[in-house]
């Protein structure tokens, strides 16, 4: 049921730390839905858009983590500095980027049921031995 979409993977910087270590840092953006972990229930689409975005706190919705697999640390941070996920109608897939909702729905643009999903854009800074 769990769909994960990653539509941008930047590497901004490769460091050496020692001799034998080196740092990645690296930006994702992640969009996802489940219709158990992205219930739109919690969302109010009629009335949750503000300034051309509906966004939801990070804090109160189940989101992935992203980490590094045999890094000896791995920090994850939201780009911006603001733990917000932004609510989107499509996840997007090869060709296309998410949609996003820009504005409030109407009875007839957003039909009861509809499944939403939400996008997180995340920096990881990676630490390797080499």
């Amino acid at each position: 049921d769990l769909v994960v979409h990653i539509s941008r993977l930047k590497v901004n910087a490769v460091k050496a730390v020692s001799s034998a270590q080196f740092t990645v840092v690296v930006e994702v953006t992640l969009t996802w839905t489940s219709k158990y972990a992205v219930h739109p229930c919690g969302i109010d689409l009629y009335r949750g858009v503000v300034a051309g975005e509906a966004v939801v706190p990070a804090k109160d919705w189940w989101r992935p983590v992203v980490k590094a697999d045999g890094a000896i640390s791995s920090e994850e941070s939201f780009v911006s500095g603001n733990p917000m996920l932004q609510v989107h109608r499509t996840a997007g897939n090869a060709t296309h980027e998410p949609e996003p909702v820009t504005r409030p729905c109407t009875q007839e643009s957003c039909p009861w049921r509809a499944q939403v999903y939400l996008q997180e854009h995340v920096g990881l800074e990676m630490t390797f031995v080499s």
